[in-house]
């Protein structure tokens, strides 16, 4: 006390509590946290995680993991009702074990973005930030040259279970403000330009547009062997501003279509409709609707080809569009085309 509260000698009134001191492996973030109903301060080590906890003889370190730690004091956050960090195979979480309230696990949540995990430059991952808002897990990543930062942010959804990449984003660190009329707002600061930046505020990324872009898994209705036979792509939008949003199909996982433009138009447009000498190039009797909202419903034809899978991205690239996709239908049926005689294997056939 007094003079001596930046002291930690037992002399001053301080104390230590070892743990595997002797591992070489240093403390890379604290964290409080409460779960099984007991407070706790969870401990990071790179490759070791514990809680400690007040008990009678004083207090102690307890094992969690072993061989898991978290890599960033930045990336620890707490998540709902698990505590996540990064680590070096990716997101960790610690958590309750299912059905078992007194006992704590850890588990890796990033399996499914190990592409993405993999991109991480390692001699920047002490620079990994993390943060949650609104359902949503925040982890800015170094993927750039050494000294560049945090490049982009890779974020987990809780209420969808599944991982996106936001490339807008250089989070180097995270905050959420409550102001005086009580919501909350998520801030970042930019690891290019040192500027506060405010998040969920306007339709673009400080004058840059937001590039959003989704693709299906390619559809082959669990017969990846046999041909189907494709009718069409239904497309059902909720909303839709601009003329940004753009489709994509390829067929087989090689062959493409030619990219389509999805707009609300109205009117109408092309041959039949603008008549010559009336209407010039590039104009049009019919026009779209900048913002439109409702079941808006596209579809393509596939012309009943012969195909193993179909697969389909949705892209939106302008600077102040709105999209919203609700759902996707293909419309197939069985095929009668047999596999080709090239995919046959042959016998290999020595003669004496």
């Amino acid at each position: 006390g007094g003079d001596k509260i930046d002291s930690f000698g037992l002399s001053d009134g301080g104390f230590y509590y070892d743990w595997d001191r002797d591992s070489g492996d240093t403390i890379s973030g604290i964290k409080t946290f409460t779960l099984s109903n007991e407070d706790g301060l969870y401990v990071f080590k790179r490759n070791r995680t514990g809680v400690f906890q007040f008990d009678s003889s004083g207090g102690a370190v307890r094992d969690i993991n072993v061989g898991m730690g978290a890599v960033s004091h930045k990336s620890i956050h707490a998540a709902g009702n698990e505590l996540r960090y990064w680590g070096d195979d990716g997101v960790g979480s610690v958590r309750n074990e299912a059905n078992f309230a007194n006992i704590i696990r850890t588990k890796i949540l990033s399996i499914k973005a190990d592409t993405i995990v993999k991109s991480v430059t390692q001699s920047e991952i002490g620079n990994v930030s993390g943060h949650f808002f609104d359902n949503l897990s925040f982890f800015g990543l170094p993927t750039g040259a050494d000294g560049t930062g945090n490049t982009t942010c890779l974020v987990y959804d809780d209420e969808f279970l599944g991982w996106s990449e936001w490339r807008g984003m250089r989070p180097q660190v995270f905050a959420t403000f409550v102001g005086p009329d009580n919501k909350p707002t998520l801030y970042f600061g930019d690891s290019a330009t040192g500027n506060v930046m405010k998040m969920f505020s306007g339709k673009n990324d400080n004058g840059d547009p937001v590039v959003f872009r989704i693709t299906t898994k390619q559809f082959d209705n669990d017969k990846p062997y046999a041909y189907k036979k494709y009718k069409k792509i239904i497309y059902i939008f909720g909303n839709i501003t601009g003329s940004s949003t753009v489709l994509r199909i390829l067929e087989d996982g090689v062959r493409a279509q030619l990219p389509a433009v999805v707009q609300a138009a109205t009117g109408n447009t092309g041959f039949h409709q603008d008549r010559w000498h009336e209407q010039r190039w590039h104009e049009s009797s019919g026009t779209y609707e900048q913002d439109a909202s409702g079941l808006i419903i596209r579809y393509a034809d596939l012309f009943n080809k012969d195909l193993f899978s179909i697969q389909t991205t949705i892209e939106n690239g302008g600077l102040e569009d709105d999209l919203s996709v609700i759902g996707l239908y293909i419309i197939f049926a069985d095929s009668s085309r047999p596999l080709p005689s090239s995919n046959k294997l042959r016998r290999s056939v020595s003669y004496i």
